[in-house]
């Protein structure tokens, strides 16, 4: 039995980097890390959701469905959060398939 490489078990599964298949799917679970990671700092500051939201101009449920990974997040949102939570924000922009 030969051992397989993620990205070939994603490619097989999923379709290969650059489909609109496998893009969604990276996306989603983009978002979902982002909440988890939101979640795991939001909590470690004694934070409600609530209270979060009352910072940066959301209501919970918004806060919720970020942290849930159902949200489409703006930058603009990422950022007011990043600064209530006194945390930074970093991008890294990298080439499809090696382009």
């Amino acid at each position: 039995m030969n051992a397989k490489e993620f990205d070939e078990v994603l490619d097989e599964q999923i379709g290969i980097k650059g489909t609109q298949r496998r893009s969604n799917y990276e996306n989603e679970l983009n978002a979902a890390l982002f909440g988890l990671s939101l979640q795991e700092s939001r909590r470690a500051m004694g934070m409600t959701q609530t209270q979060l939201g009352e910072m940066i101009g959301v209501k919970r449920a918004h806060i919720s469905k970020i942290e849930n990974g159902t949200s489409n997040l703006t930058l603009q949102t990422m950022t007011r959060i990043a600064s209530a939570l006194g945390l930074s924000i970093r991008f890294t922009l990298n080439p499809i398939n090696g382009k």
